[in-house]
């Protein structure tokens, strides 16, 4: 089993709510990228950021020191971390685990509240996982990054398509990608 079938499929037994965000997303959607991570955004209500706490316990997961994020925390902060209590602010990292690297966007891009109501679902062995609507995908792309300009033209074709047809075909990414290694 795949290291996102993996995440995924914990996340799903475990009752936590959120869509998909970020480079997987778009993957799933057929946009040639290598995802480096999973990014989800998460709902924010006490008992879903428990349960999400609840598997960053059980994996064991640390944030990554980010140099380029200001909020990111040192070194030796993220080696102390543990996910209690269980916020929206104090989850919002981008950790290390046993299977590749997982990023927790409760606010930083759009909210679960904003991402949920164009949502498009995604049949995956048995679990329906909701993915970002390419249009929100578009949203928080940051056109100084060269990886996000690449995205663009394949982001605005595929919200085209689910603008003229209602839906589009959703993938998982299989294969040689995503290279979820921590």
């Amino acid at each position: 089993m795949a290291e996102l079938d993996i995440q995924a499929m914990v996340l799903a037994t475990a009752g936590v709510r959120y869509v998909l965000t970020g480079s997987v997303a778009a993957a799933a959607y057929g946009v040639p990228v290598e995802p480096r991570d999973l990014d989800i955004a998460p709902a924010v209500d006490p008992e879903n950021l428990a349960r999400l706490a609840g598997v960053l316990r059980r994996w064991g997961a640390k944030p990554v020191p980010d140099p380029d994020w200001p909020q990111s925390l040192a070194p030796e902060e993220c080696e102390r971390w543990v996910p209690d209590p269980p916020t929206s602010e104090h989850l919002d990292h981008r950790m290390a685990t046993p299977h590749g690297y997982f990023d927790v966007v409760p606010s930083r891009s759009c909210t679960y509240g904003d991402l949920i109501r164009r949502a498009l679902p995604l049949h995956h062995e048995g679990r329906t996982i909701l993915v970002a609507h390419p249009e929100d995908l578009i949203a928080v792309l940051r056109l100084h990054k060269a990886k996000h300009q690449s995205r663009l033209p394949h982001l605005e074709a595929i919200r085209e398509r689910v603008l003229r047809h209602g839906s589009v075909a959703l993938e998982l990414p299989r294969g040689s990608g995503p290279k979820l290694t921590a």
